[in-house]
């Protein structure tokens, strides 16, 4: 089986971090343009299967590919539904109490998902055996199929961002082979924006912008000004300019551009980013990012690197090195 699997497009509660679950949720303007690019690039897909969560922010997404699929069998099933979330559907991210979602027993578990996952996988295969079907859910119902498919545990996949597309060759014992993964050509140029100082640039500097060039086609680099290495007592040793330059001169890097030394917030917005890459040292609560920029109106996927060598590859350690010479 060829089995392709795609997000609903941007709702208006994703729009306002509102938690939806089992709600129905309605597109945004940019969720039905979203739609419309994730019906054109599978425009010469003919489908024998469609299979579609029954809310409307997922019929929304497919009717248009269901219309150029006349043949196919639709399928509109409540177990590809989102993740229920009980009384805290409704609420936005900021307003729910974390410690109190993750033991509210009214809320589905990641193993119920998953459990629902593997009954649904397996009843559908074998029920397609060598047919091309297409999946469209949610992004989180989306992560547990894909994990379920790949044996991979959830931190080490990335949740599906709106109308991204998977394509995966599974045979009925669950064996696959990944074609694509969170693919967004449709959407156009994804846009990555890392921060950071990069005084004493050094390979582990490298490393941090090769990880986060694989996860889109534009790298845009963010250099801390110098004023605001001041205020946090830090000793530089290349102005902003210089580091700027330095960092402008990598091929690896598309763009390298000086932050607000007041609104660290204002380069995300002014520049809209899809992804925001962060160091594995980076002392930002993902949550409240990802809070913040919702608010200033970004939708952009928040992404953690991993550490490269950080034993010797570090700056405080090559400084240090510096010292002891």
């Amino acid at each position: 089986m060829k089995l392709y699997l795609v997000r609903h497009g941007q709702t208006k509660e994703n729009s306002k971090a509102i938690m939806q679950g089992h709600m129905e949720g309605t597109l945004s303007d940019k969720g039905k343009e979203q739609a419309k690019k994730i019906t054109e690039r599978l425009k010469k897909h003919k489908f024998d299967a469609i299979y579609v969560s029954d809310l409307i922010r997922t019929r929304e997404t497919a009717k248009e590919i269901i219309s150029n699929n006349p043949k196919a069998k639709v399928f509109f099933v409540k177990e590809l539904r989102e993740r229920f979330m009980g009384k805290y559907q409704g609420m936005t991210k900021s307003q729910v109490n974390w410690d109190e979602f993750n033991s509210d027993p009214e809320v589905e578990t990641w193993e119920d998902m998953l459990s629902r996952a593997k009954k649904f996988l397996h009843g559908m295969i074998h029920k397609h055996l060598n047919k091309e079907v297409l999946i469209v859910a949610h992004g989180g119902t989306n992560l547990a199929l894909v994990s379920i498919l790949t044996k991979r545990p959830r931190n080490e996949l990335i949740k599906q961002q709106n109308t991204e597309l998977s394509i995966f060759e599974v045979d009925e014992d669950f064996n696959h082979k990944i074609i694509i993964e969170n693919s967004r050509e449709h959407l156009g140029n994804v846009k990555v924006m890392c921060f950071g100082t990069f005084d004493l640039l050094h390979v582990g500097h490298l490393d941090y912008f090769r990880q986060a060039k694989e996860h889109g086609d534009v790298l845009t680099v963010v250099i801390a000004r110098d004023v605001t290495k001041e205020k946090e007592s830090k000793k530089i040793v290349s102005c902003e300019h210089d580091r700027c330059e330095l960092v402008s001169s990598l091929e690896i890097v598309d763009e390298a551009i000086l932050g607000d030394s007041k609104d660290h917030f204002k380069v995300i917005v002014e520049n809209q980013p899809n992804v925001i890459f962060l160091g594995y040292d980076h002392k930002i609560n993902e949550d409240n990012l990802k809070k913040n920029i919702i608010q200033r109106g970004v939708d952009a996927r928040i992404i953690r690197g991993k550490p490269y060598k950080q034993h010797e590859h570090k700056s405080s350690k090559i400084r240090e090195k510096i010292r002891n010479l």
